[in-house]
């Protein structure tokens, strides 16, 4: 009897190690997503209106915020693996971040000459080393907690965000 126990024992810590994110931590995470998402979305606007009139305080403010919301995401995201339904949705949140945010990244590249005519270039390259970092950070966590059913299309969406910015950290911090 004390051997069928024990034989027992890797099948039920493996089901506590992949037990599912609490509801309450993956609503909070999915909804700092959202959050990040609508701030991406105000940047990718004020860009359009800062190639049409270069004013830096319009993307400085938004840049800030976006980085802070880069931060709260990932301060809730989970440590351990979601469940398939969960990886489906944060796969879907990801995916609609990922278009507004590459167009950002295309803007800010674009508009290197409207910032050095400005002469804020070096606070750019400040702004963009902590974006570029701290959203390397979310993807690598996110990345690390996706289920195996919606790893492929997550590494897909991982590779194209930290790209976006791995090339705008280039653009404006080349060492």
């Amino acid at each position: 009897m004390f051997f069928r126990i024990l034989a027992l024992l890797p099948f039920v810590s493996l089901a506590i190690l992949n037990s599912p994110v609490d509801s309450a931590d993956f609503d909070d995470f999915c909804a700092d997503l959202d959050t990040l998402t609508v701030k991406v979305k105000q940047m990718e606007m004020d860009c359009a209106t800062f190639q049409q009139t270069p004013n830096e305080q319009v993307l400085f403010s938004d840049s800030k915020k976006v980085d802070s919301e880069i931060k709260d995401a990932t301060n809730t995201c989970p440590i351990t693996i979601l469940s398939e339904a969960q990886g489906q949705v944060v796969l879907s949140k990801v995916s609609d971040l990922k278009s507004p945010l590459l167009n950002v990244c295309n803007c800010v590249i674009a508009s290197q000459e409207d910032f050095n005519k400005l002469g804020v270039t070096a606070e750019v390259g400040i702004v963009v080393k902590e974006v570029n970092a701290d959203g390397n950070d979310l993807m690598n966590k996110v990345l690390g907690c996706t289920p195996d059913g919606s790893q492929a299309g997550m590494e897909a969406e991982h590779e194209d965000i930290v790209a976006a910015l791995q090339k705008l950290d280039e653009t404006y911090n080349a060492n």
